[in-house]
């Protein structure tokens, strides 16, 4: 098959603008956190904890389709925060599990509004259809959102 262009290939250019608006989107909502002092994994992590209750740090990887080293990290930053403790497992002393403090609870609650609205600005600018479309992405990873 001869090398074709960007501007010929109409599934690199929806792949570019997919990535496109996944980068604006997240700027938009890193934009809202960082005004309250943490970043997008670590209030994904937070909601994790708080949705799943106290997890092993490779569950929260998983979640978050992050590396074990990644989470180790925002871990230690939610730590340092006040937000998380790590506890040693009783079943598996090898494993550590991540709870949520009740200021980590507290503090979640005060962002989380502020995230919503952030998400909900965003898709308020993009047509009813694409939103759709966007809402059936990945509609196997709903068993995350309970």
């Amino acid at each position: 098959m001869p090398f074709q262009s960007e501007n010929s290939d109409p599934q690199q250019r929806a792949f570019l603008r997919l990535m496109r608006v996944a980068e604006s989107a997240e700027r938009t909502v890193e934009a809202c956190l960082k005004n309250r002092g943490i970043n997008l994994s670590q209030y994904l992590t937070l909601d994790c904890l708080i949705r799943r209750g106290p997890q092993p740090q490779t569950a929260i990887a998983k979640f978050l389709s992050r590396t074990g080293g990644n989470v180790s990290a925002v871990v230690a930053k939610l730590v340092n925060l006040g937000y998380v403790v790590r506890l040693e497992s009783t079943e598996d002393q090898r494993m550590t599990i991540v709870k949520v403090t009740p200021g980590g609870e507290a503090f979640f609650e005060s962002v989380h509004n502020e995230y919503r609205y952030s998400i909900d600005q965003y898709f308020s600018m993009l047509p009813s259809e694409v939103a759709a479309v966007v809402m059936q992405l990945n509609e196997d990873d709903d068993d995350d959102e309970s």
